[in-house]
């Protein structure tokens, strides 16, 4: 057992909720949800040697970011990192994406915005996951048609996002967790509450909806 970096609270990001991912180059990708210049988290690299800990952006530092991400981070097969923000933006989280040496961060290839554009979801604690067919696949806490969050589809240049999948509250409610991509092709989740007994679910849905 090897601690390999000890947050301080600083510039360096505090309170890291998401795991980490593991780039193409071989180094360690995560997130913090405090700290930071900013005190709304940071991105950062670290080698898996423990040497090299480098912030790579720190949220709250341009106009609109996003800010306290819980999840951790997806690399696309283009290199790129990309990630979730639980809050900032419109005020209910982003989809952001980040170069793996902190250059071209957009912080909003989506915002969402609560229920007040045609259900539009809120507040993504989960990651998200790239699908086969190259899009970004994920969920939101809340918001949704009926409150209790929902699925969406994001490209990954944020030209089109597409709202998969409200829950309801009897089909579950509030997913945490990210989703994986089964060999099969459907999306696979879980919600953390909800269903028959309000305990939760385990669900399948289509990469259409």
């Amino acid at each position: 057992y090897s601690p390999l970096h000890r947050f301080t609270g600083g510039d360096d990001g505090a309170n890291p909720y998401g795991g980490l991912v593991q780039g193409s180059d071989g180094v360690l990708y995560g997130t913090t949800s405090g700290g930071g210049p900013h005190s709304n988290g940071v991105v950062f690299r670290l080698n898996v040697n423990g040497s090299g800990f480098t912030p790579l952006h720190s949220f709250g530092s341009v106009a609109s970011d996003g800010v306290a991400p819980f999840a951790g981070l997806a690399q696309g097969t283009d290199g790129v990192l990309y990630g979730t923000t639980s809050l900032g933006g419109f005020g209910f989280g982003t989809v952001f994406k980040l170069g793996t040496n902190g250059a071209g961060y957009v912080d909003q290839l989506h915002s969402f915005t609560g229920t007040s554009y045609g259900g539009d979801g809120a507040r993504p604690y989960a990651g998200v996951v790239q699908g086969s067919d190259g899009a970004l696949y994920g969920t939101t806490l809340n918001g949704g048609t009926d409150l209790h969050g929902m699925v969406f589809r994001l490209t990954t240049d944020g030209g089109t996002y597409t709202p998969l999948h409200s829950f309801a509250g009897a089909n579950g409610q509030h997913p945490q967790a990210p989703l994986i991509q089964a060999g099969n092709g459907a999306l696979y989740g879980t919600t953390s509450s909800g269903g028959a007994y309000n305990y939760g679910t385990v669900f399948k849905l289509n990469t259409d909806g």
